[in-house]
């Protein structure tokens, strides 16, 4: 007899079965873009001939379900992705980031409630307004102090406390008698400034605006005195959450955005990048001004380091500051499509819908470049401009800005903070790239990766990982089934229970699952650094902390009892206020 010859996986009447149940999962938020596309391949055979793709139409039910101001409702074709879109599983891979809800840095933590939309911050703010309350701290009605900071031990700096979370309360005001809320969709923490997205596809900041990150100008604000406002341009900060102007459902409609230290990057749902505020190193991908264009060679002729997308004579100039969002346009019109970016200190990296990593310039001892006697290892060429009679403090020469990363495979996720970045390939290997020197690229050395190095071994060896989060000096990476892995500095308890820096990666928290993770440092008045992390864990939803003793941990208590944010080297629950949800 001969053999029977192998059944499909899923038999043809069960395609449609299949994608309802593929597409109630989507919706729910369950399955990722990759989960979509292998669950796609699996099934093609069950769907029939010319049947509509499963990830796609799993794609659409996942956007119209997070994003339904995205959605004409009075689009001819009601399964035709918004207008602009490549498809539908292009911006559900462009807003699908499920640690977007969480961020820590600077001695601050923000979580957004996936259900209902809310912000919450926590922490201690040193004068930038990055509690996103207008500078009240735990005492609703109680001054904020000005005495000696014990954290920095910086003397005569506005510092607000908060011990445990308080959700950030702001509204869009439609006019001068109606208001409306505002649904978070992600949160991103920079240096001294705060950006996040709503489900709109709204754009707010607040905090430090000294470099233009905020995107706007900032506005005055009296001290409870909520009614004295006054359009100061160029303030130092801006304490509130304040809509930047050009981003919405109407307008350009965000996805997802990213804090640097001093600029701020956001992609939108067309995978066009727009980027704003410092911008001494090209840091922003933008030219001098608006006029300022280049064409990106596709002839297919080598340029400088064997780059064949650019000639020699395209070079200009960068602007030190940009103030306003501007849109990469020169990037967009070659057919560049991003699906996500990461600012960093001096660098930022994007990644397009094809796989490929691209990169903005860089400075001394940031991603990729060492700045021993001014060499640059990432083949980074500039010069000092010597045109004496710009208006920009500073102008440096650069050779076409962002350029895409050669030498490595296609990527699928990758994230940023400060000097290092870690990506993710499509096999779910760990690749990292720039400063090591506390052991945070996992490579197991504390030298810095002038190239993408990967992919990482240690106790990911064999493992597929889903996504990465960088901070400062420690970095964390979770596998599709929520495992928790973690290298770099190790002091406070911030890799769980490790008393030394660790080199490799390391299995963190076994036994728990994780649905979304961050982590964050902080320079202590003694030059040293502390770090902390925050997770959602997947079993009961509940979010915990771990490491450096500060009130970023936000388990309660206060200066004068501290005890319940001190045992810093022990996980514990962050207290949220449930009446307040």
């Amino acid at each position: 007899m001969a053999p029977e010859e192998d059944a499909p996986a899923i038999s043809v009447g069960d395609g449609e079965a299949l994608r309802l149940a593929v597409t109630l999962a989507a919706a729910s938020g369950l399955l990722s873009p990759l989960d979509l596309a292998a669950v796609d391949v699996a099934a093609r055979p069950a769907m029939g001939v010319g049947a509509r793709s499963l990830a796609e139409s799993a794609s659409e039910s996942a956007v119209r379900s997070s994003l339904p101001h995205l959605v004409d409702p009075h689009c001819a074709d009601p399964t035709a992705p918004p207008r602009g879109v490549e498809s539908w599983s292009a911006v559900h891979r462009r807003c699908h980031r499920p640690d977007a809800t969480l961020a820590m840095g600077a001695e601050v933590a923000c979580r957004v409630d996936a259900f209902t939309g809310k912000l919450w911050t926590w922490g201690v703010d040193v004068g930038h307004g990055m509690l996103g309350d207008g500078g009240q701290s735990d005492e609703e009605d109680a001054p904020t102090s000005t005495a000696a900071n014990q954290f920095t031990n910086t003397p005569s700096v506005t510092r607000t406390v908060r011990h445990a979370p308080r959700v950030v309360r702001f509204k869009e005001r439609i006019s001068s008698s109606v208001s409306s809320s505002v649904t978070v969709a992600g949160v991103s923490l920079g240096d001294a400034h705060v950006v996040c997205v709503d489900t709109c596809g709204k754009l707010w900041t607040w905090g430090c605006n000294r470099q233009g990150q905020l995107g706007r100008p900032s506005v005055g604000y009296a001290r409870h005195e909520l009614s004295l406002e006054s359009e100061l341009e160029d303030s130092d900060f801006d304490p509130r959450p304040t809509r930047v102007d050009g981003f919405g459902e109407k307008e350009t409609f965000v996805t997802s955005a990213s804090a640097g230290c001093w600029h701020t990057v956001v992609i939108d749902a067309v995978g066009a990048a727009h980027a704003f505020g410092y911008n001494h190193s090209g840091q922003l991908g933008l030219p001098r001004s608006t006029g300022d264009t280049y064409t990106y060679n596709q002839t297919g002729q080598t340029g400088p380091n064997g780059d064949p997308r650019y000639s020699t004579s395209d070079v200009y100039s960068v602007k030190t500051v940009w103030k306003r969002p501007v849109r990469l346009t020169h990037v967009y019109e070659s057919g560049v499509r991003f699906v996500s970016a990461s600012a960093g200190k001096h660098r930022t990296v994007l990644l397009d819908t094809e796989g490929s990593v691209w990169t903005a310039f860089c400075n001394e001892m940031s991603i990729g470049r060492a700045g021993t006697c001014g060499s640059n290892l990432s083949g980074d060429d500039y010069t000092e401009s010597s045109d004496t009679t710009t208006p920009e403090p500073w102008v440096r020469r650069l050779p076409p800005n962002p350029r895409r990363v050669v030498n490595v495979p296609k990527m699928v996720y990758l994230d940023m903070s400060h000097e290092t970045a870690l990506m993710v390939d499509t096999t779910g290997g760990v690749w990292a790239w720039g400063k090591g020197n506390e052991g945070q690229t996992g490579l197991g050395h504390v030298k810095t990766a002038t190239s993408p190095a990967g992919p990482l071994r240690g106790d990911l060896q064999g493992v597929r990982v889903a996504r990465v989060r960088t901070g400062d000096e420690h970095c964390l990476a979770v596998t599709a089934n929520g495992a928790l892995y973690g290298f770099g500095r190790g002091d406070d308890g911030r890799l769980w229970g490790a008393v030394r820096n660790v080199h490799r990666p390391a299995r963190l928290c076994p036994g728990k699952s994780w649905s979304a993770v961050a982590c964050g440092s902080v320079v202590d008045g003694m030059g040293g650094s502390k770090g902390a992390c925050v997770g959602v864990s997947a079993d009961d939803g509940r979010v915990y902390s771990w490491g450096a003793a500060r009130p970023w941990l936000g388990r309660g208590g206060g200066d004068a009892d501290g005890a319940m944010w001190a045992r810093s080297n022990d996980i514990g629950a962050v207290l949220f206020d449930d009446d307040a949800k």
